[in-house]
């Protein structure tokens, strides 16, 4: 052989470091479960968050569409009491001192609430109860439509930015969507944020197609006044107004005796034919002789 051929046994040297034996299946499984585990949890807070977030935006669009409708409808009620209203000339004052009164059924409908974030509770505006698992998997489908759009995850991301949003979502306890919102009552800045939204015209309209969805009718039912849909208010129901003055009273029943009239009652001269007893003579006694 020559001096650069090696031996066969050369090139068959043992390793020194062997790879470590798999671990037994039991160890296997147990970490396969803690990551599914994990991932589980993952999925159900982005779930969760999805539902919330989603639950506020409609119910706050909900909010502002209520309270344009009431401005709307207090604007008609306005224009029309000041169209019915008597005309007052300067220097008039009618019979008791006193003008009268509007007719009020106008102003029926025309109470507004005080703030929208009073909306929010522990369970869905106009349920008996809380809202259980299984609706709320029926409002996420209902409204994953419409999370898609681009007014959506705007709003989305813009509540994001509010420190007491995230302060919200960071105190919620066992991740529940309810709890989530029933915290959201002290947060600050929701209402700029919607007022932000509400001159939108994709905003009025996302609002138009929530309203019209039969999946998600049960969710705008609680809203004050029972949320009436576009056109659906009926005119409130009108009311007898006050008597014009001057007004004449029944006159009585006329009978066939002539008229005759009492000088008396203009002169104060007693009427001809009548005398009083003063005047009257007594006639003479008789003599009974």
């Amino acid at each position: 052989m020559g001096p650069g051929v090696r031996m066969p046994y050369e090139n068959n040297i043992p390793d020194t470091n062997p790879p470590p034996p798999p671990p037994p299946p039991a160890q296997q499984d147990a970490q396969l479960r803690s990551e599914l585990e994990s991932a589980r949890k993952r999925n159900k807070i982005l779930k969760i968050a999805a539902i919330t977030l989603s639950v506020l935006f409609l119910i706050t669009a909900g909010a502002v569409f209520y309270i344009y409708t009431k401005i709307q409808r207090t604007k008609a009620a306005l224009a029309e009491a000041f169209q019915n209203a008597p005309l007052v000339f300067p220097g008039y004052v009618p019979e008791g001192g006193a003008l009268p009164s509007m007719n009020r059924s106008v102003f029926s409908s025309t109470n507004m609430p005080v703030s929208s974030l009073g909306l929010f509770s522990g369970s869905l505006p106009g349920s008996a109860g809380p809202l259980d698992p299984a609706e709320g998997e029926k409002i996420y489908d209902a409204l994953a439509k419409y999370a898609d759009r681009p007014i959506v995850k705007e709003f989305i991301a813009d509540l994001k930015k509010n420190p007491d949003m995230a302060r919200a979502f960071a105190q919620s306890k066992g991740n529940n969507p309810l709890k989530v919102i029933a915290s959201i009552q002290g947060a600050k800045g929701v209402d700029k944020i919607v007022a932000k939204y509400a001159t939108r015209p994709e905003f009025m309209k996302l609002m138009l197609d929530v309203m019209k969805d039969p999946d998600l009718k049960r969710l705008m039912a609680g809203l004050p006044g029972g949320m009436p849909l576009p056109g659906a208010g009926a005119p409130p129901a009108a009311q007898p107004g006050p008597q014009p003055l001057g007004a004449e009273e029944p006159l009585e029943e006329e009978s066939d005796a002539p008229l005759v009239l009492d000088s008396s009652a203009i002169s104060g001269a007693p009427a001809p034919g009548t005398a009083p007893e003063r005047s009257k003579k007594v006639p003479p006694p008789v003599d009974s002789e």
